[in-house]
């Protein structure tokens, strides 16, 4: 069974398509600042759900406790210093990987959740780009989204997006996640070690 831990996972309910994986059995921590309703229907999944703020409440999980940590578009809704803070709670909970995923540079947006209410958890507070994060050990990286001057706040495009750039931006999807410095948005993995402290490099 591989023990893993989605940190701010939000109010989609994706789990049992993002964490399907055949004849492997998931062991499900998140933790999340603002109560979350998932309806799960695959029995290979066990799921344990913690209200916290990230990431001053990491420090109720035990050290390597997880073989992998998701961290999901969390970063850039604290500010700079406790990002850090977190990147050192995710290499003292993970065994082996830890995924970060975030926009290339700040992306404004409304402190207003998806309830029409004001959530300040829902706001961007940072900016991060790849080579912040390979400084830190995330070394694997991929782009997200699509070219980065094509698409603004939101992941909204600022262009009117027609059939014909659809169609290229599609087609050419594979190549820009290759360049993650041309996204608007990216992933970064990590490899963890029992001593990994790559947080603290200058």
């Amino acid at each position: 069974m591989i023990k893993v831990l989605e940190i701010g996972p939000g109010e989609l309910d994706f789990y049992n398509d993002r964490y399907k994986i055949d004849d492997i059995s998931i062991n499900l921590t998140m933790i999340d600042a603002n109560p979350i309703s998932i309806n799960t229907r695959s029995q290979k999944i066990i799921i344990k759900i913690f209200k916290g703020l990230i990431p001053t409440d990491l420090s109720k999980f035990k050290d390597k406790s997880f073989d992998l940590v998701v961290c999901s578009h969390v970063i850039e809704h604290l500010s700079k210093e406790n990002g850090y803070l977190l990147m050192y709670e995710l290499d003292r909970l993970t065994k082996f990987v830890s995924i970060i995923s975030t926009p290339n540079g700040f992306s404004w947006q409304t402190p207003i959740n998806s309830r029409g209410k004001v959530d300040w958890y829902n706001a961007h507070l940072s900016a991060w780009i790849p080579s912040e994060l390979k400084k830190c050990g995330y070394t694997q990286q991929f782009g997200e989204v699509g070219p980065k001057f094509i698409f603004g706040p939101g992941a909204g495009p600022k262009i009117r997006i027609n059939y014909l750039i659809g169609f290229l931006l599609g087609v050419s999807y594979p190549i820009f996640q290759r360049f993650p410095n041309s996204t608007f948005a990216f992933s970064a993995i990590k490899r963890h070690s029992q001593t990994s402290n790559d947080y603290l490099r200058d």
